[in-house]
């Protein structure tokens, strides 16, 4: 039984596919908060080593300006300090003088570490995790094993529950990423050391970021192959919008325990629309529900207004005893890379997301020359949306991959360039390599689901994305070889994807194609391929 068949009598996008993909693009927006706060929450102010009464220091009982310049006349009497180039007194972040220096004191006198913890700039009001935890100087790694601690999270997390979508259905998945998230995100804003908020963000990376995969899943599943681009891309549209609305509460609340509690306010809205959701009927016909797939189709031809297909569900059921007696395909991973050909392809893809999302980080950690973190992420989310409605718009009419090579060879040009360029020039490509860079990336999760069949759509799908996180967990490392030569990572990058950009040419196109339901119709994608009909041919389910 063809679902996208089925799609054409009951309508492939009507009232039914727009309120699940708007339902799909919201919970993007809760994914793109709770995986991309920490650049927030992890604010780093000026700081200095605490004194103790012993110092003979006490300014928290003076107010006004006279505050100032008490913890001002502090810092020169108990902090090494330098005169920078621009003639202006740089005190030390990490050291003090073993005893407080008074002006006629010798300035060469011994140092000692912070002992008594560290004292912060909040003027603006900041409370980050590294003001509350104390994350600077050599403490400052547990802030690193936090993110690493999320990236395997997150890789971890796509692949688990990639299998359950494909083992459980995609709707109990996606209930399995939304509603652990919004728990997990307000415990976060209780979290009373360094060690429970590692262990809560490696828990969140691993469903934040699967709610994505999921979204996009759901999304391009239920409507016909005209309109997938445009399904997915709305739905990733809502992951933009996410990051834009990070960013606009950030900048109002510097609390970093209120901002964790303000985020997690999509989960709760996301539960009320539970009712709406039904599972997926083109993965129910791919398992032989086809009692199940059958009331939901019915939902559906309420919902857009047409007629329920009663001949190909009637026909269907004359044939079930024939398909039960028939022995149907196996579908596992195992199966499915024992033929060369999808191998091959799934080699590919897997350095593609690896490659891609190194990029993306890498494009992201350079726009740190622009200057203030709230303009860095801001530009960075506002690069997305043009990406987002240029892919939508041309893709469809031009094909997959003659999108994705240009623009990734566009990415490889841009960093070379910005290698050899100094700033404020370099600043075009680095805006330039990230708008190709994102929209290959928006563009290769939609091309991935639509190349594996749809029993193992999910397992590829979070493989795939698992294998891209890795590229994510690397970069922080792969930016230090500029260490040896500073434009190294940037050469290195841009000479990948040119050369990378040549493999989507081995690759088939799916523009216009049905979703494959079986390995074998995966396999035969980009085949040409005459098959005659004969009495003997098994139906095949989507």
């Amino acid at each position: 039984m063809d679902f996208d068949e089925i799609l054409e009598h009951v309508g492939g996008y009507g009232r039914y596919q727009k309120r699940i993909i708007a339902i799909m693009a919201f919970s993007c927006i809760l994914g793109s908060c709770v995986i991309y706060e920490p650049v927030f929450q992890s604010y780093e102010p000026d700081h200095w080593c605490a004194t103790t009464p012993v110092d003979g220091w006490n300014c928290s009982d003076i107010g006004g300006d006279d505050a100032e310049q008490c913890v001002l006349d502090m810092k020169y009497d108990t902090i090494p300090h330098t005169i920078s180039t621009d003639n202006e007194t740089v005190f030390s972040q990490c050291t003090k003088y073993s005893e407080p220096m008074r002006n006629d004191s010798d300035d060469t006198m011994s140092t000692i570490e912070c002992d008594v913890g560290w004292e912060y700039d909040t003027r603006g009001n900041e409370r980050s995790i590294v003001t509350e935890f104390d994350l600077v100087c050599g403490r400052q790694i547990l802030l690193n094993f936090a993110h690493a601690a999320c990236f395997m999270g997150v890789s971890l997390g796509t692949i688990l529950y990639g299998i359950l979508a494909d083992k459980v259905g995609r709707m109990y998945t996606f209930y399995l990423t939304v509603v652990p998230t919004g728990i997990i995100s307000i415990l976060l804003a209780f979290s009373p050391n360094m060690v429970v908020f590692m262990v809560l963000r490696a828990l969140i990376g691993a469903s934040g970021q699967s709610i994505s995969m999921m979204a996009v899943l759901i999304a391009t599943e239920v409507v016909t192959p005209a309109k997938r681009i445009r399904a997915g891309f709305i739905v990733y549209f809502g992951w933009s919008i996410g990051s834009i609305t990070l960013v606009f509460v950030a900048y109002f609340v510097r609390d970093w325990r209120l901002l964790q509690l303000l985020l997690s306010i999509p989960a709760a809205a996301i539960i009320f629309y539970i009712p709406f959701l039904k599972k997926s009927p083109r993965w129910l016909l791919s398992t032989g529900r086809n009692k199940a797939a059958s009331k939901i189709v019915r939902k559906i031809s309420v919902d857009n207004r047409n007629s329920f297909p009663e001949r190909i569900f009637s026909e269907s059921a004359k044939l079930e005893k024939e398909i039960e007696a028939t022995q149907p395909e196996e579908c596992t991973m195992v199966h499915l890379l024992r033929r060369p050909r999808l191998l091959g392809r799934t080699i590919i893809n897997l350095h593609n997301w690896f490659l891609i999302c190194l990029g993306y980080t890498t494009f992201y950690l350079y726009s740190d020359a622009l200057g203030d973190v709230y303009i860095n992420f801001a530009l960075a989310a506002f690069a997305e949306v043009p990406a987002s409605l240029l892919t939508m718009l041309i893709v469809e009419r031009v094909g997959r991959k003659k999108f994705i090579i240009p623009l990734f060879f566009t990415a490889g040009i841009s960093c070379l360039l910005i290698s050899i360029l100094e700033s404020p020039y370099s600043l075009i490509f680095v805006l330039l390599g990230k708008f190709s860079i994102c929209s290959v990336y928006n563009i290769n999760i939609i091309y991935t689901s639509e190349v594996y069949p749809t029993r193992l759509r999910g397992t590829t799908g979070g493989l795939c994305n698992s294998i891209g996180r890795l590229g994510q967990f690397v970069c922080p490392m792969f930016i230090i070889l500029g260490n040896y030569w500073k434009p190294l990572p940037l050469v290195i990058l841009g000479v990948w994807c040119i050369l990378s950009s040549i493999l989507f040419l081995v690759l088939p196109e799916t523009h216009g194609k049905k979703l494959p339901s079986t390995i074998q119709e995966a396999e035969d994608m980009g085949r040409k391929l005459k098959r005659v009909p004969t009495e003997d041919t098994k139906p095949e389910y989507v």
